[in-house]
């Protein structure tokens, strides 16, 4: 039996280095008119999937959010409610780090542009893996 050699390690973005809370975004939609407890009750109303594939931006995704709701809030204040949901895992992106020095470490990830903009932002993706595979049509 041959010995397979470890060379590259893969981390899924969400629900291992970030998991989602969307209190905010979730109080917000309430304070104006929506009557949701979870998330997915708003995903699967907003096209998610056109955004997360690449066929609907940010902008369309945040109007069709906004046009949900009986009292409409600013677009700018919906695409900051939508953005600011992540609850790192710490573990997991000590792990990825620690992991890179000896492996080549990569990114999954089916987030819309929206998303994908504030995760690099916000964590540093860029340094973290040598690469990424999105669901996204364009390149990131």
């Amino acid at each position: 039996m041959s010995e397979t050699t470890l060379r590259n390690v893969v981390f899924d973005i969400g629900w291992v280095l970030v998991h989602l809370a969307p209190t905010w975004l979730l109080q917000l939609l309430r304070d104006h008119g929506a009557e949701v407890d979870q998330l997915k009750q708003v995903t699967s109303r907003i096209d998610l999937h056109e955004h997360e594939s690449g066929r609907l931006d940010g902008v369309g995704l945040v109007s069709n959010t906004v046009s949900l709701l009986p009292r409409r809030p600013s677009a700018e204040l919906v695409a900051a409610a939508w953005i600011d949901m992540f609850d790192p895992d710490l573990r997991m992106f000590s792990l990825a780090e620690r992991l890179r020095s000896r492996y080549r470490v990569y990114l999954l990830s089916n987030v819309g542009d929206l998303h994908w903009a504030e995760l690099r932002r916000q964590f540093r993706l860029s340094k973290l893996g040598q690469g990424v595979v999105t669901s996204l049509r364009r390149a990131l």
